[in-house]
């Protein structure tokens, strides 16, 4: 990789009279090598995953893949590079910066800023391992009827929409640079003193004594022209499926894609087009004040724009009054939605936490709070964010979230339901994760991360080493049902999308999780 000297250079050649990046050199220099860093560790990593599908199809290129990747992440390692910062969405990255697709190379020509550090960035940039044989390798292997490669959470690595080698993740790059130009929406905060939102059922509904809440997680894909992956119509079928069992509120968990865009930013409205407005068009009749959102790591890469002007600025989303955190009280339960992107420890805002204390008191404070209502009412307590506290397979923690919340906040939940990874999956109450931390009562741990982004299986729960991790996870086949029995683990099924139900009433709980276009749970727990 190119050295920070080597990057101050190139960005002086490329930004000429710009003063605010001639000015400082140094700081330009330091945050591209960060990214870099990044970008080249998750492409390396995402490399092997690729070799290792690819195997069966090209024995020749996969020896080579998995040799020139190797030796990437070996000198990630001896430069003390963090694996736990590598993200998959940016895996092939790196390969679309080198081979800049038109609709990009129009949107940096028409800005002056990307216009000036672009050949910097691009210069500084490691080549990417992947050619396009490679990628001609993957859409060959793509073509298998009812199966797909896959990483083990599921992740699929395709090059349709929304897949691996989509192109278009690169808007996450193109707007991390902006937002380290231009900065970020404000933080808004809660106003004191402790107040939760009172939760009831709806009049319509004629339900009385309970209040069923719909949970749909990275949901924000709009539709998108049907390819062999789908119709392109998941979010659509996930949010018309969760509508039709009448619930009370609907929360989504966070995730509109590829940025979260507002109309400042390329491409511009995706927050309003893929969130927003298909929203607004399949809940026609649904009380306007009865849903919820959250921040997260993609509208974070919009400067939270798109999230703060688009939709928490829409009468769906006013109950939670303008904030990207809130509580919700209904009979004895305190739930708890929080903000764990925009403070995001990682650079890429893949981690989640609540930031230093002395940067953002609020949520602590919210915490703290949040904790003394409920010892002092006796009440169960479930917390809700966009990032997992914990590791994909349980076995260890995931940025700073988890420190922040049950540290300096000060509350150990109940329960705990995330998105994030485009999974479905009930934790264990026996995975590794708690006996590292000594707990003998964890939360309920559930992440519903699955409601529209294209998965597959996540072979990876069916590991020996992850046995302990998951008592279930989302695993309906997309597509009729082929014989598996003999694949490889990187080959695996389409699933299906999903959503999860939770039913309060008081002292008990039903959760429950779905499929797309169906009624019938496909998991379900009651106390």
């Amino acid at each position: 990789m190119a050295t920070r000297a080597s990057i101050e250079v190139t960005f002086e050649q490329a930004a000429g009279g710009i003063g605010e990046i001639a000015d400082n050199l140094g700081l330009w220099a330091s945050r591209t090598a960060e990214l870099l860093q990044v970008l080249e560790a998750s492409h390396h990593q995402g490399v092997l995953e690729l070799a290792a599908a690819l195997e069966p199809h090209n024995t020749a290129l996969s020896p080579e893949l998995t040799a020139r990747a190797q030796s990437g992440i070996e000198a990630c390692e001896a430069d003390g590079f963090d694996f736990a910062d590598t993200d998959n969405d940016l895996a092939y990255v790196l390969y679309w910066m080198h081979n800049l697709p038109p609709e990009f190379n129009e949107a940096i020509q028409a800005n002056s800023f990307l216009r000036a550090i672009w050949p910097a960035v691009i210069a500084a940039a490691p080549l990417p391992i992947v050619s396009a044989a490679d990628i001609a390798a993957v859409q060959k292997a793509s073509a298998l009827p009812g199966i797909v490669l896959a990483s083990s959470d599921g992740t699929v690595l395709g090059t349709n929409t929304y897949e691996q080698f989509d192109r278009g993740w690169l808007w996450t790059i193109v707007n991390r640079y902006l937002n380290w130009k231009d900065g970020t929406a404000d933080f808004i905060a809660r106003p004191k003193p402790f107040t939760p939102i009172q939760l009831s059922p709806r009049a319509d509904t004629g339900t009385t004594g309970t209040v069923k809440i719909a949970i749909i997680g990275d949901w924000g894909t709009g539709t998108y022209p049907a390819s062999s992956e789908g119709n392109g119509q998941q979010a659509a079928e996930v949010l018309t499926t969760a509508n039709s069992l009448n619930p009370d509120y609907i929360i989504h968990l966070g995730d509109t894609y590829y940025a979260g865009t507002g109309a400042n930013r390329p491409p511009a409205g995706e927050e309003k087009a893929n969130m927003v407005d298909l929203w607004a068009k399949l809940t026609t009749g649904f009380p306007a004040d009865r849903f919820f959102t959250l921040n997260s790591n993609h509208e974070m890469y919009g400067g939270a724009y798109g999230l703060y002007e688009d939709a928490l600025n829409t009468p769906m989303f006013a109950a939670q009054g303008g904030t990207t955190y809130f509580s919700l009280e209904y009979k004895n339960w305190l739930i708890g939605a929080l903000d764990s992107a925009f403070y995001s420890p990682s650079v890429t805002y893949l981690k989640g936490g609540l930031g230093p204390m002395h940067e953002d008191p609020h949520q602590y404070e919210f915490l703290r709070d949040f904790g003394a209502y409920a010892t002092a009412q006796g009440m169960t307590t479930m917390l809700m964010t966009h990032h997992n506290p914990i590791t994909t397979f349980a076995d260890g923690l995931f940025g700073t979230l988890w420190d922040d919340v049950t540290g300096k906040g000060g509350i150990t939940p109940d329960y705990w339901y995330w998105g994030h990874i485009h999974l479905a999956a009930v934790y264990s109450d026996n995975a590794p994760i708690w006996k590292q931390l000594n707990l003998t009562t964890p939360p309920k741990a559930r992440c519903v991360g699955h409601s529209a982004i294209p998965v597959a299986t996540p072979w990876g729960f069916s590991q020996p080493q992850h046995a302990d991790a998951a008592t279930w996870w989302a695993s309906t086949p997309k597509n009729p049902p082929v014989d598996h029995s003999n694949l490889i683990a990187q080959l695996a099924l389409r699933i299906k999308n999903g959503f999860g139900m939770i039913t309060l009433t008081d002292g008990d709980i039903l959760e429950e999780i779905y499929d797309q276009n169906s009624t019938t749970p496909v998991w379900c727990s009651s106390t």
